[in-house]
């Protein structure tokens, strides 16, 4: 949100930012399309877009928008993507990172060209920096958690029954693993493809 964003202009534009919920999946992939196609007032809105209009905003936000579009476009070197994703987490703007690599597999089986690996990193304010790792293959998904500090066991189930369950429900198999790593060692723009 930009800097001297009157009321109303941030109560638009937060409208459709995504939160820590049970749509976030859903909002994010909505920002990621509206950031493919550069359309910024297919993700904003209208209403959004005329409140940002009339407070003298809209130019920063467009110049944000195209910014982020040119990142997530372009591979950075090592064959990985990122996304920046606004993310408002218990009433703070922060970026979701979002880093994908197609076709992460070596060989050029089937399976492999149709793998995905994918990255996100999100701090919270009372829990500290997460590192979700992702691989995907034809009918299995695999997921690696990551803080900096030990999250307890009651959160660590929590988290592994939201896995399970909603990859039981995709028909999906796969695994779930936590690691206490401070910092985190693995960091996608540094793992450049041989």
């Amino acid at each position: 949100i930009p800097p001297g964003a009157t009321a109303s202009a941030r109560a638009s534009v937060e409208q459709a930012i995504p939160k820590p919920n049970a749509q976030l999946t859903a909002s994010a992939m909505f920002f990621m399309s509206a950031l493919r196609m550069g359309d910024l007032r297919q993700w904003l809105g209208s209403d959004a877009m005329s409140v940002l209009e009339q407070s003298g905003l809209l130019g920063k936000m467009a110049d944000e928008f195209s910014a982020m579009g040119t990142l997530a476009s372009e591979t950075m070197g090592n064959d990985w993507r990122l996304f920046l994703i606004p993310l408002i987490s218990e009433s703070l703007l922060q970026n979701l990172k979002l880093y994908i690599h197609d076709n992460a597999g070596e060989s050029e089986g089937d399976d492999e060209a149709n793998t995905q690996r994918f990255v996100i990193e999100v701090e919270f304010s009372r829990l500290g920096p997460f590192q979700f790792e992702g691989l995907s293959r034809p009918k299995q998904f695999d997921l690696i958690v990551r803080t900096e500090r030990n999250i307890g066991d009651d959160l660590q189930s929590g988290i592994a029954d939201v896995f399970n369950n909603t990859i039981t429900s995709l028909g999906l198999t796969g695994g779930i693993d936590f690691q206490i790593e401070e910092p985190f060692l693995w960091q996608p723009m540094q793992s450049a493809s041989p």
